[in-house]
């Protein structure tokens, strides 16, 4: 979202003095070109923080990341001030730390993008969804880029953690892995080919405000908050301790995620998305009633949700070789999943699906259809009436008419077999071990499963048996070896980098 016009609210919460609210505030924001880092300014920022008697300390930073604009700090609708429900609030709270377990995701960094707004709604919503499902292993991971390059909520510039939220509540979000966060924007058709079926939505969302300290505690207890805030200079320059406003000029807007509090140190406890190397470990705490921190909290309701995480797939395992039908795929089951999906594919990309099937309520597949000698990818995935979760890693196996089963394999011969290194960009070593003398024969695929040659033609030798290949006239890619002795193989991925 573009910001305009800047509006200020001032809300000052000493006792006998009133909110005061400024608009149309015209002080131009800093441009990051001058924000650059020195010795000098960090030696201003720790003298102005002796001086206050504030309880942070500051360091160097290695960036100075993208901001937005200021935010709007006011008050926009007076119905939704917060009053006490008079819970028992603890001292000190934290959902890092709640029976025990951690509740928050960990931290992400935004990297180039003023991408905050889309960061501070999905770490709320994620930490909602885990509250929610009772559930903190719950493997929920929402897509930033999403709301960046897909949603009206905002965009590489800047955006606004509510009208993130509204436009999930409307319209859902997809998962990380349908579309991975980089930071630079990026067309929103790059999102999963399945992208329809895996949408997760919120039941709502709503300001939380409060003149009063206490409500806003009750909140907190509830689930995680996300918050705007005003950045100024200083902040970048955090390292740990309670920060406070002691030195330089408003820089811009943020958006964190407010995860706790502590009464005696009068402050909140809040994830940023700068990455781990900032503060303390990507967290740091903020002072009560500093930098408009209380103004803009958000947090969202949350239901039903669609089965998240992946099926582990068990078999046939990557790099199988199979000659038999019916061909048992099974995968481990996923959690909150009533259902499953099933697709075998010629291709990595699984642009050439060979077979599809859904709807299905066991984790087991029995594929009865007749397959040409090739390489085959399979993939599955979890589903329930919300939608599906993530496809899984894709497992690759070749289908052979050598006359040999898997259960026919002798177990006296295994191959022992590594190929380093991997990636490589010259030559890769392939090592085996294997009984002197064991009639040998390695072939080079393509990622389609095409034959390229035959690498090695022989005989095992006394030891350990190395094969060395230097790519010709091949381009940089994904290849399989296949080793191949009597009554056994075993299937091998390089990735070749030129």
């Amino acid at each position: 979202m573009f910001i305009k016009t800047v509006y200020v609210l001032l809300t000052i919460f000493s006792l006998g003095l009133s909110t005061v609210l400024l608009a149309g505030t015209d002080d131009p924001v800093k441009d990051n070109n001058d924000l650059t880092p020195s010795l000098d300014k960090l030696h201003q920022i720790q003298c102005s923080i002796r001086e206050k008697g504030a309880k942070w300390t500051a360091r160097m930073p290695s960036r100075i990341p993208e901001l937005m604009p200021i935010p709007e700090f006011r008050v926009q609708d007076p119905e939704a001030v917060r009053s006490s429900c008079k819970m028992d609030t603890p001292e000190a709270f934290d959902w890092r730390d709640y029976e025990g377990q951690n509740w928050v995701r960990p931290v992400r960094d935004q990297g180039r993008m003023g991408s905050c707004w889309a960061f501070g709604a999905c770490a709320c919503i994620e930490a909602a969804l885990k509250i929610r499902a009772g559930n903190s292993e719950l493997p929920v991971d929402l897509s930033e880029s999403y709301l960046v390059n897909c949603s009206d909520a905002g965009s590489e510039e800047g955006g606004w953690h509510r009208y993130a939220a509204e436009y999930i509540e409307a319209n859902g979000i997809v998962d990380e892995q349908c579309a991975p966060y980089v930071d630079y924007p990026v067309d929103c058709s790059l999102r999963c080919r399945d992208w329809q079926t895996r949408l997760t939505y919120i039941d709502s969302y709503r300001w939380v405000f409060s003149y009063a300290m206490e409500p806003l505690r009750e909140a907190i207890l509830e689930g995680p908050l996300a918050a705007s805030f005003m950045v100024y200079e200083d902040f970048f320059y955090y390292e740990s301790g309670v920060y406070e406003h002691t030195w330089g000029e408003a820089s811009g807007g943020h958006v964190i995620l407010i995860c706790g509090y502590d009464n005696n140190d009068s402050c909140w406890i809040a994830k940023n998305s700068w990455g781990t190397d900032w503060g303390e470990n990507g967290y740091f705490k903020i002072k009560w009633r500093n930098c408009f921190i209380e103004v803009d909290l958000m947090s969202v309701e949350v239901s039903d949700y669609p089965p998240y995480g992946f099926p582990e797939l068990l078999h046939p395992s990557n790099s199988a070789v199979i000659n038999h039908n019916p061909i048992n795929f099974n995968w481990e089951e996923v959690a909150d999943a009533t259902n499953y999906q099933f697709e075998l594919a010629t291709d990595l990309l699984f642009n050439n699906i060979l077979y599809a099937d859904s709807g299905f309520t066991s984790s087991d597949y029995y594929f009865d259809e007749t397959l040409d000698f090739g390489f085959y990818y399979w993939h599955s995935r979890g589903c329930n009436s919300h939608g599906c979760g993530s496809w899984s890693s894709n497992n690759v196996f070749m289908f052979t008419n050598t006359g040999i089963g898997e259960n026919e394999i002798p177990s006296n011969i295994d191959i022992d077999c590594q190929a380093f290194p991997n990636p490589f960009n010259g030559m890769v070593r392939i090592s085996l071990k294997l009984p002197p003398k064991t009639p040998l024969e390695v072939d080079i695929h393509s990622i389609w499963g095409d034959k390229l040659f035959t690498l090695f033609q022989g005989f095992a030798s006394d030891g350990e048996t190395q094969i060395l290949w230097e790519p010709v006239n091949l381009g940089s890619g994904i290849y399989f070896y296949r080793v191949s002795i009597p009554h056994n193989s075993y299937l091998g991925k390089v990735f070749y980098l030129k």
